[in-house]
């Protein structure tokens, strides 16, 4: 997590008169209410001694077209987003083509955006927060043209993701043993993929069934859930499983409950700005961009766009 003032640019003090709050229902925190209305008294009811204007909206992925409108109408002077990792990215791309600051609420079931702000995962000690946070630049990255915030994954991950979310209106004590077998079968049934990585000159062919692109690489603190020192370098963080056997993988997630997985031998590691994932005989792969699945076109090219987003930097918790 950011643990201090220097490893970000300050650019301005905040001074915030009108937010706009935009949550989205679906996110794990609110699974437990009985309809949006319902989740929206429950929000309006943190919301209520806060000294700013909030003008609360629900998430709708098919209008996010009509919100740089409805923002202007509303004289928004900052957005805050309250939902999970794919909430955050839809509307930093919301909140950056308006040129608007975008504070993060951690209600999702990862929150990996949070967790890397220092943010709170309690809500109302994440809105003192926000309101005495102050304005940074930090880095998006893009694959194809698709922006990401925290993590573009290929293979395996893709799938235990997506087992994931289809059971997320379950409770907890029948999604997760699910998750758990689910994961345990693909360790060693997912199929490898053929992959030519080119960066900065350099070309390696290798077969792989897990690929992790993170903006700004990870460092090797925390448990199953790794964190980033930095959202400003400029460089992402490359991590591929070469598959050696069919241990590779099941080791280095060992690996990771151990805090050592960057020592393991079949791991490729590197720092970017830019690379390519060449693919054999797959022309559309699927690629999970915090969280949210797509098909994209081969070959992979991923690009940093440094500082290109205006973010919310909370204080540090009393």
């Amino acid at each position: 997590m950011l643990e201090d003032q220097s490893k970000f640019q300050t650019v301005l003090e905040p001074s915030f008169k009108r937010i706009t709050l935009i949550y989205n229902p679906s996110s794990c925190s609110w699974l437990n209410y009985a309809d949006q209305a319902a989740t929206e008294a429950a929000l309006k009811a943190h919301l209520i001694d806060l000294p700013v204007e909030i003008d609360l909206i629900a998430f709708e992925p098919e209008k996010l077209g009509q919100l740089p409108q409805q923002l202007t109408a509303n004289n928004c002077e900052a957005i805050w987003a309250a939902g999970g990792d794919g909430t955050v990215l839809a509307l930093a791309s919301v909140a950056k083509a308006c040129d608007l600051p975008l504070g993060v609420l951690p209600t999702g079931t990862m929150n990996l955006m949070g967790r890397d702000l220092n943010m709170s995962l309690d809500l109302d000690q994440a809105l003192q927060q926000l309101l005495t946070a102050t304005v940074c630049k930090i880095d998006m990255a893009e694959v194809n043209g698709h922006p990401f915030l925290c993590v573009s994954n290929l293979g395996f991950s893709t799938r235990y993701t997506q087992m994931r979310e289809n059971l997320r209106f379950h409770s907890g004590w029948v999604r997760w043993p699910k998750v758990a077998r689910h994961m345990l079968g693909l360790l060693f049934k997912y199929p490898p993929k053929h992959i030519r990585l080119v960066s900065q000159g350099k070309s390696i062919r290798l077969k792989s069934r897990s690929v992790s692109i993170t903006n700004n690489p990870l460092n090797e603190k925390g448990d199953f859930v790794l964190c980033r020192d930095h959202l400003d370098s400029g460089k992402l963080g490359v991590y591929v499983i070469r598959e050696s056997n069919a241990w590779s993988l099941p080791r280095l997630i060992s690996r990771l409950l151990l805090g050592n997985w960057k020592q393991d031998v079949d791991l490729i590691s590197l720092d970017t700005d830019h690379l390519s994932l060449h693919f054999r005989h797959h022309r559309r792969v699927h690629v999970m961009n915090d969280g949210e699945l797509m098909k994209m076109q081969t070959p992979l090219r991923y690009h940093m766009r440094a500082r290109s987003l205006k973010i919310l930097k909370p204080a540090a918790l009393s």
